[in-house]
């Protein structure tokens, strides 16, 4: 379940009006449960052996280049998307002071300005959930709070904002230089269950919302009332992504698979590897619950907290991230090895569902682009870390 979402609306109408408030405790959020609907769509199944996952050669860092000018705190707040186009320029979303703030950064220079900025006026957004980022240095930003996509020149400065139509029943978002994408579940009966999952677009040049293809989930959707009780630790959380070349990747998270579908040719693969998640052990618990409550003096909520901890789920999430990035690859992230500190992030073709290699990453940190042999990370806890560093990776065995 996506409670990233919900977080994000929770925190961004915080202290607004209520108005504001009520606009955004209406919004659907809709999760899929990763169930496949039966005699759907043929699947070509290319999931590989445990074995063949111990196999697999490991990426090292040969070369590490910072990239965030000194006089630049860059703080990071969240990053619903980040993208680059050839080498140049990155889009992400830090803190201002617990606003949303856009800054693009040219990768060439280490240096950034900021985009736009919190609001509802020109050029302001409110929950951003895509960015996208042309070879030009030109930005565009979907606010689904305010249902609309704003668009910035190369120079930074506010272009213009389109009106869009989010269908209901939203569950995952993308921009591109021509059209809105969504994944959306459509609901039935009173439980909210899902009569079908599908792509829909929204051509900006004035075609309105559109349903491309259904896609072989059902889904649930669900309300900002249904995030109580508290999600159960070590829940798995569906993982949707859409290539550059409008693939779209789907994992349950609970098991090492991720399905791959082309709407244009009408494929359907389901790569990964069939291995077993790590249990959960009583070393976790008492991790994640001294994760979850720090910081928080209300009582209640630490109760709630602590009840969600009493029925954990037996095993970790299989797949905890998708990152898809250029020539149909994708970096898939696993759940934390069992110190706690380091995380695996696997390298596929996302096309032929080939595996290349592994990386490992410090816990916090996020892979957000990549390019050639350079991997583009974010670092979560930066101490003294420049936040963004290019990792450049030597060619496995």
């Amino acid at each position: 379940m996506n409670y990233q979402l919900a977080g994000a609306l929770a925190s961004t109408v915080l202290g607004a009006s209520p108005r504001a408030w009520a606009a955004t405790v209406g919004l659907l959020i809709s999760l899929a449960c990763g169930k496949q609907e039966p005699g759907s769509q043929e699947i070509t199944h290319l999931v590989g052996t445990a074995s063949e996952y111990s196999a697999l050669p490991r990426f090292e860092v040969v070369s590490i280049v910072p990239m965030c000018e000194a006089s630049l705190s860059c703080d990071v707040a969240a990053v619903p998307a980040a993208s680059t186009a050839t080498d140049r320029w990155l889009v992400v979303t830090v803190s201002d002071n617990r606003r949303p703030q856009l800054r693009r950064f040219d990768l060439l220079t280490g240096t950034s300005i900021p985009i736009g900025g919190a609001g509802s006026g020109p050029g302001e957004y409110g929950v951003l959930m895509a960015l996208s980022i042309d070879s030009s240095g030109r930005v565009g930003a979907l606010d689904i709070l305010q249902q609309r996509t704003i668009l910035f020149d190369s120079t930074g400065s506010f272009e213009r904002d389109i009106r869009i139509q989010i269908p209901p029943g939203y569950i995952a978002g993308w921009i591109t230089k021509d059209a809105a994408h969504f994944v959306a579940a459509g609901r039935s009966g009173p439980s909210r269950d899902s009569s079908f999952t599908a792509l829909y677009s929204f051509d900006f040049a004035g075609g309105g919302l559109e349903k491309n293809v259904d896609l072989p989930f059902i889904a649930r959707v669900w309300q900002l009332s249904d995030m109580r009780p508290l999600p159960a630790a070590f829940a798995a959380e569906n993982q949707w992504a859409r290539s550059p070349q409008g693939r779209i990747l789907f994992s349950s998270g609970v098991d090492f698979e991720t399905h791959s579908i082309d709407p244009g040719a009408g494929s359907h693969s389901l790569f990964g590897f069939d291995i077993t998640p790590r249990a959960v052990t009583a070393v976790d618990l008492e991790r994640s619950l001294a994760r979850r409550v720090a910081g928080i003096s209300n009582p209640a909520m630490r109760n709630a907290i602590e009840r969600g901890q009493s029925n954990a789920a037996a095993q970790h999430p299989a797949i905890t991230r998708l990152v898809t990035v250029a020539n149909e690859n994708v970096w898939i992230r696993e759940s934390p090895r069992e110190a706690g500190d380091s995380v695996r992030w696997t390298k596929f073709d996302a096309a032929s569902g080939a595996a290349a290699g592994y990386l490992m990453l410090a816990t916090n940190d996020e892979i957000l682009a990549a390019t050639g042999d350079r991997v583009l990370v974010m670092h979560g806890a930066q101490g003294g870390t420049p936040p963004f560093e290019w990792l450049r990776l030597d060619s496995p065995d």
